[in-house]
């Protein structure tokens, strides 16, 4: 089966998931999105839901979509999503690992082994218990095995279920960081989905998040060392990373369009359309990065495109621009060259929009426009 059909699939369950939730069953949510779509694009096919359903992850993903609400655990409102996700991979990794003890102390008993069968079962829960020499890793493989991960999911408690529980947590703690990357380059290539808004503004909040992502080396949240993104053919092989990510988004036309559709567009509203100037430009990029901060904690001098913290808040987005273009539309009236009286009353076809330089009268007429007649 083919990995767009696997794909394609996953939006069907989505938008059927009233009439037949099997995909919220199958533990596909927003705690298991990242990792959903990286097993998936990575060729895993069915074993990706044998995986996610185990009960541990099961139970790491009802945390996590609790975390903050109304019902989750009240000393957890001060700790960060990514502090908290880890935290409780860590626990469950600590539960099981007690469950696989237990079983070591009531090994001797099992008259279903051999001398030989206890002997070996004995070293292999000793490794795992201490990874000895990374050994959870080395076996960690058995995660993504379909039959084995059926027979978990039937037999949580069992030897098997057990073990697979901790593989399936140390899988999913190395995998999350590949996961959130390829989630952000997903987001980044929306471009042709009008994820980006339908504004001007919201062109430039886009192709901030875009700029970052592409020249600045990103770093999962929680994770101290930047991705390395590589193009997998021999020719590209020598391309660093950057490169790499400029020969993606110029090669698969979605920077171009990007770029052409923005710029051609602030181009021919340049002089009719406050938005579409460089001051506005300048202006909006300087007042986010005032507001919301420097990304990756980039010194300011150093900053030249005055990138600032990502943000998709509609709100706080719609609000500042019409801050601005409030305040321009201010100024050229009330700070024009007719209102100061050095107007040219040789200009033909002047509307006096000033009220004779009378800006009380102008600020009153603005009012009743808006707001009517008090009288009335």
């Amino acid at each position: 089966m083919y990995i767009s059909a696997w794909l394609s699939a996953m939006v069907n369950a989505h938008v059927d998931v009233a009439k037949d939730p099997y995909i919220s069953i199958l533990n596909v949510n927003n705690a298991t999105y990242s990792i959903s779509e990286l097993l998936i694009r990575a060729g895993k096919g069915i074993s990706t839901f044998s995986f996610l359903a185990q009960p541990a992850l099961v139970e790491y993903a009802n945390a996590v979509n609790n975390y903050g609400g109304l019902y989750s655990a009240s000393d957890n409102d001060d700790v960060s999503l990514y502090k908290f996700k880890e935290d409780t991979i860590e626990k469950a990794i600590v539960k099981y690992k007690g469950k696989l003890s237990d079983m070591l102390r009531t090994l001797d008993s099992d008259e279903s082994l051999t001398k030989e069968e206890i002997s070996e079962r004995r070293k292999f829960i000793l490794n795992v218990i201490n990874n000895t020499n990374g050994f959870i890793f080395k076996n960690s493989g058995v995660a993504m095995d379909y039959e084995k991960g059926i027979h978990a999911i039937n037999n949580p408690n069992s030897y098997e279920g057990v073990l697979m529980q901790i593989f399936a947590l140390y899988t999913l703690k190395a995998l999350q960081p590949y996961a959130d990357s390829l989630n952000a380059l997903v987001r980044n290539s929306q471009i042709d989905t009008k994820k980006f808004g339908n504004t001007l503004t919201h062109y430039m909040n886009f192709g901030n998040k875009l700029l970052q992502f592409i020249n600045l080396d990103y770093i999962p949240t929680g994770h101290s060392k930047p991705i390395q993104w590589k193009i997998n053919l021999p020719e590209y092989s020598k391309l660093s990373s950057k490169e790499a990510l400029l020969h993606y988004f110029n090669n698969a036309w979605l920077g171009s369009k990007f770029y052409n559709a923005s710029s051609l567009l602030a181009d021919v509203l340049n002089k009719s359309s406050i938005t579409a100037s460089p001051e506005y430009m300048s202006l909006f990029r300087s007042i986010m990065y005032k507001l919301l901060g420097d990304p990756f904690n980039i010194n300011e001098e150093d900053n030249v495109n005055c990138y600032y913290r990502q943000t998709s808040d509609e709100k706080l987005i719609t609000s500042i621009g019409s801050f601005i273009t409030s305040i321009a539309r201010n100024n050229m009236l009330f700070n024009s060259s007719i209102m100061d009286g050095n107007e040219n009353n040789k200009q033909a076809g002047v509307i006096d929009f000033t009220m004779r330089r009378n800006k009380v009268a102008v600020f009153n007429k603005l009012l009743k426009l808006i707001y009517g007649d008090v009288n009335d």
